[in-house]
């Protein structure tokens, strides 16, 4: 059995005294198995690094769920021109409301052009 409490799993196994207000799935004949976590990604889109062209669209959690992967932290990459810490913590926060687990982790400017 799994529990739910809101969006979250908080309990695996006969722990319904614990929980009496969860939501309760019963999954015998079945196996259940965590999601992955992605440490690393651009959430925001990747790359244009070269020109503008070479842009990769956000992050959708869509692609995310399709592929297992539950929890993500995001980074800001090469592109703090067109792309912004504010837009990494709103899409953090978007993710969120969407059933993923986000984050993002401390970044750092530089540039290829010293």
């Amino acid at each position: 059995m799994i529990l739910f409490s809101g969006r979250k799993n908080c309990g695996l196994g006969p722990l319904g005294g614990f929980y009496p207000r969860a939501r309760r799935l019963q999954g015998e004949g079945f196996l259940a198995v965590p999601g992955y976590l992605d440490q690393h990604v651009h959430l925001t889109g990747g790359s244009g690094s070269a020109e503008l062209a070479t842009r990769m669209p956000k992050l959708r959690a869509s692609a995310c769920i399709g592929a297992g992967v539950t929890t993500v932290v995001g980074t800001l990459g090469t592109d703090g021109i067109t792309r912004s810490i504010e837009n990494l913590v709103a899409k953090t926060k978007a993710l969120n409301e969407e059933e993923i687990t986000a984050g993002f982790a401390p970044v750092f400017q530089y540039s290829f052009n010293r």
